[in-house]
Parts: structure tokens; C-alpha cells; sequence
């Protein structure tokens, strides 16, 4: 399914090439893939080697690259994205099957819905409430961009500066996450 994915990981139907600013924003949703590694611990007569496994949600982009990035504790991607070459991702990922329409999307569409609600809440100029719904949407995925700026704003209103000075933490780190993921790319 062609598409164009929005910053909450969900397909819309494809716009117009020209007013694309997204360099991901043309894509397929592959699903949830899994990738297993091999890893080990202690010395001697302890080593010990163990599968260690990550789930990750992939898009292949029009260029045949493969866009990965993690789920989060409850199965909704967050966190800094990550190109795998298409060898790589075919060698190392196994798909799946069913696991993002029935773990991810519910817990999507539940983010979305806090969101939607949170918005009409500050249409309203109802502040606590709208603080509420994005905190509740903070437990879903605490690293979401729009719930922390939105909840920094409406703190910043309230002149709570502790509150304030939280919401700027997380998003400083989630910045520096990609930071660091664009130093590493680069080296």
C-alpha cells in the first residue's frame, strides 16, 4: 500500500508530490519485523549465550530502503528512526505476522483519539483538561513530539516552571537521541 505516513506512524492516502515535505513521507508499511542477535554473558565456565530480540516497526521507502525504528512498551513506534541497507534487513529481520494490526494499531488509534481530545480541549481553552488528556497520552508513548511541546505550552501558560522545565527534558532527550543516531550515520 502506497502511502504517506504521518508523524503517528499511521497511512494516509498519497497527496501531491510537490507539497511533500517528509523525505519519508512516501512509503510501505511492511508491518512489524523482528530482529534477533545473538548475545552473551559472563566469563569462563559462566559464558552464557542467549537470542535477544527487538521488534521493530519498517517502511520501505520508493527508494528500497528500509526505515525501522522501535516499538515502545506498548507496541507503538518511538524513538529515533534507523535506514538498514535492503540486504541487511532481508538477512537479519523475520516479519511479524498480524502483530501490527493487533497489538500496534489499537494502541495507535487509543494515542490518536487522546490527542484529538487534547486538541478540542485547547480549542475550548480548557487548559487542566487538555493537560490531562496529553498526559494520558505521555503514558502511551512518552516520547511523542506534539503531547510534550503542547504540554510545555500549556505549562509555560500556567507559569509552572518546574512542569515546564520536564517537558523540555524529554524532548531534549529524544533530540539528542537523534543527534547522536545522525553522528553515528555519519562516521
Amino acid at each position: 500500500m502506497d502511502c504517506i505516513v504521518s508523524n503517528d506512524m499511521t497511512a494516509v492516502p498519497d497527496q501531491d508530490e510537490e507539497h511533500d515535505e517528509n523525505p519519508l513521507a512516501h512509503c510501505r508499511i511492511l508491518g512489524v519485523y523482528c530482529l534477533a542477535k545473538a548475545a552473551g554473558t559472563g566469563h569462563g565456565a559462566t559464558t552464557r549465550t542467549y537470542e535477544q530480540k527487538t521488534l521493530w516497526f519498517v517502511r520501505r521507502t520508493q527508494d528500497d530502503e528500509y526505515v525501522v525504528q522501535a516499538l515502545n512498551a506498548n507496541s507503538i513506534p518511538s524513538g529515533p528512526l534507523t535506514i538498514v541497507a535492503k540486504g541487511e534487513f532481508i538477512k537479519n529481520y523475520t516479519p511479524e505476522v498480524g502483530y501490527y494490526e493487533k497489538r500496534c494499531l489499537p494502541f495507535i488509534d487509543s494515542l490518536k483519539k487522546k490527542l484529538a481530545q487534547a486538541d478540542k480541549c485547547l480549542a475550548e481553552d480548557d487548559l487542566d483538561a487538555a493537560e490531562k488528556e496529553f498526559c494520558k497520552a505521555l503514558l502511551l508513548d512518552e516520547k511523542h513530539p506534539k503531547a510534550n511541546i503542547e504540554l510545555g505550552k500549556i505549562h509555560m501558560q500556567k507559569g509552572d516552571g518546574k512542569k515546564l522545565a520536564a517537558a523540555m527534558r524529554r524532548l531534549m532527550s529524544r533530540s539528542e537521541e537523534h543527534t547522536s543516531e545522525l553522528q553515528s550515520r555519519s562516521d
